[in-house]
């Protein structure tokens, strides 16, 4: 998700409902990745790539 009135990246691992000023830009499609994001404890360095 990108919140528009701050320009962050967010990433949400479950279920979320509306909010306004998000705006969805994409969705995993491998449950594994999933449940890496859900196991993660404290600051963490990702990168995002499109294919």
């Amino acid at each position: 998700m990108y919140y528009a009135p701050w320009g962050n990246l967010a990433i949400f691992y479950r279920d979320f409902g509306h909010a306004p000023g998000l705006v969805r830009l994409g969705a995993f499609d491998d449950a594994d990745a999933v449940a890496v994001l859900r196991g993660l404890d404290g600051p963490t360095e990702v990168t995002i790539s499109a294919d």
